[in-house]
């Protein structure tokens, strides 16, 4: 799969699927500064204004808000290289998991480069990339 993403991260691996709608339901969920760091991408890119509820980001569920909101869950889960991340985007979820705050951040930069937006709405398509 070839995405223009800059940088290029390591790894891109199509998962198949329509990928994550963005629209008015959707919540973010994780650390403040990074949920409203995506929050502005999404406006910038989209239109779109989506709400956020912010906690630690270090739990292992990124539950939205509603029973109808689907989730952005972005976590810290150290562990891996420094500055690293993962995310993965399916219809159902996005994941922003970073081995620090800074691969939080790279990551949640990288999600704002995957936004497309065409007359059906925005959407970030089914990947997982690694980096």
């Amino acid at each position: 799969m070839t995405l223009p993403l800059v940088p290029a991260p390591s790894s891109i691996a199509a998962l198949g699927g329509p990928g994550f709608e963005l629209d008015k339901r959707v919540r973010i969920t994780g650390p403040a500064d990074a949920a409203a760091a995506l929050s502005e991408l999404i406006r910038v890119r989209t239109g779109v204004v989506i709400a956020s509820s912010t906690g630690s980001g270090t739990g292992e569920s990124g539950t939205a808000t509603g029973s109808d909101s689907p989730p952005i869950a972005l976590r810290i889960a150290k562990g891996g290289a420094a500055e690293s991340y993962r995310i993965t985007a399916d219809a159902a979820s996005v994941v922003v998991v970073g081995a620090d705050a800074a691969g939080l951040f790279y990551g949640v930069q990288t999600l704002g480069q995957l936004i497309t937006r065409d007359r059906d709405g925005s959407r970030v398509p089914a990947v997982q990339i690694d980096d």
